[in-house]
């Protein structure tokens, strides 16, 4: 996995086993706590499930091992929590992720796990690897650790991804954030540098109530280096629709101080689309705005919203009318 920009890209790497007949279909891989990998295997001729009558019991299990692995038998349940604790730079993964489940079934069940606690903040303060210090981190918040005033505080964490799993912690609870804690997100938007932070605050944006969002999606959007992300403009835009219909005005301030173009194209298209929208409004938010670039972008989804008589695609007759004599006016909205 190479990273780029707000997300990461796959790439190939040499094969190092092959499938012993052409019905192979790896699906899925895992592993133990041996170190052995299980690949599950579909074994069917054709990828389309049903195409032409598929094998219902004919699926593999497949193993594979580097040399002899010695043969242990595990029970994880068995050991205490500050044990468990422990496991978390344990260096197979396998042991983490069981020790984090065993921990989080306990802290639902009512536990006290203040010493296992104790023992992951150890290893989220002090450790130098960061894989540890997510391990530790994901384990205290699935038992409890962490109230809203610690995440926000993690906001201004060294790592790139402390922050980013800190915002993900503050929308994944059911209440909606503070006024404190998105105060903090929306000063994060406007001043991290890193697009994969970004990248989860506009994830985030569809779940807060609208009023909420405006100020973070003016952060987001003011990072003209995000324009040619892979994610960062559409998944911007996801969150600030509703915002058009909910206030168009606002909407266009922003399509006009937007720094992505297709923010700029798709609000102005946006607030066009509608039964009845106010055309004048739409054009003269462009011709307030001085800069060439956004005035094209902004006329360029304002096009996108009208049909082939020069009307826009969901407006009534009467807005047809409108817009017919907003065009015969061309000092209220020349540039």
């Amino acid at each position: 996995m190479l990273p780029n920009k707000s997300t990461y890209n796959g790439v190939h790497s040499d094969d190092f086993l092959f499938g012993n007949d052409p019905s192979f279909r790896g699906l899925t891989i895992k592993y133990g706590p041996d170190g052995d990998v299980y690949v599950s295997d579909w074994h069917e001729f054709g990828e389309c499930h049903d195409s032409d009558g598929s094998h219902r019991s004919s699926g593999r299990l497949c193993k594979v091992v580097y040399g002899q692995p010695e043969k242990r038998t595990v029970d994880l349940k068995q050991l205490s929590e500050l044990e468990i604790a422990d496991l978390h730079v344990h260096q197979n993964a396998w042991f983490t992720r069981h020790a984090r489940r065993i921990l989080h079934e306990r802290a639902a069940a009512g536990q006290d796990l203040s010493g296992a606690q104790g023992r992951l903040r150890e290893v989220f303060e002090k450790s130098q690897d960061e894989t540890h210090q997510l391990r530790a981190l994901w384990t205290l918040f699935v038992t409890g650790a962490f109230d809203e005033g610690a995440l926000v505080e993690l906001l201004d964490h060294s790592s790139q991804h402390v922050r980013r799993w800190a915002i993900r912690f503050l929308v994944d609870e059911k209440k909606q954030p503070s006024q404190a804690a998105l105060a903090a997100m929306a000063r994060l938007a406007k001043e991290d540098s890193s697009p994969k932070v970004r990248l989860a605050l506009a994830s985030a944006l569809q779940r807060f109530k609208l009023p909420d969002r405006m100020e973070i999606a003016k952060g987001l959007a003011s990072h003209g280096s995000d324009a040619q992300d892979p994610h960062l403009p559409l998944m911007i835009w996801y969150g600030i629709e509703p915002l058009v219909v909910a206030d168009r005005e606002a909407a266009l301030r922003l399509a006009s101080s937007a720094k992505i173009p297709l923010l700029r194209r798709y609000i102005a298209r946006r607030a066009l689309d509608e039964e009845h929208p106010d055309i004048e409004e739409v054009f003269s938010a462009v011709a307030r705005t001085p800069i060439e670039a956004v005035r094209l972008d902004l006329l360029g989804g304002a096009l996108d919203a009208f049909d082939e008589r020069g009307q826009p695609r969901n407006a009534s007759r009467r807005c047809g009318r409108t817009m017919r004599a907003l065009f015969r006016r061309p000092s209220s909205w020349a540039i």
